[in-house]
């Protein structure tokens, strides 16, 4: 599982972005919909 507060706090909107585009691809679950620490789960 993969928390990604710290990665978005230090490099904000490209993290931002880039997992979105991870997820229109289906390669990462999005666990915890909460703005302030996003969970994800890489897909086996």
């Amino acid at each position: 599982m993969l928390c990604l507060e710290t990665l978005i706090g230090r490099y904000g909107e490209p993290v931002t972005q880039a997992l979105a585009e991870l997820e229109e691809e289906e390669l990462v679950e999005r666990l915890a919909d909460q703005a302030s620490s996003p969970c994800y789960r890489i897909r086996e």
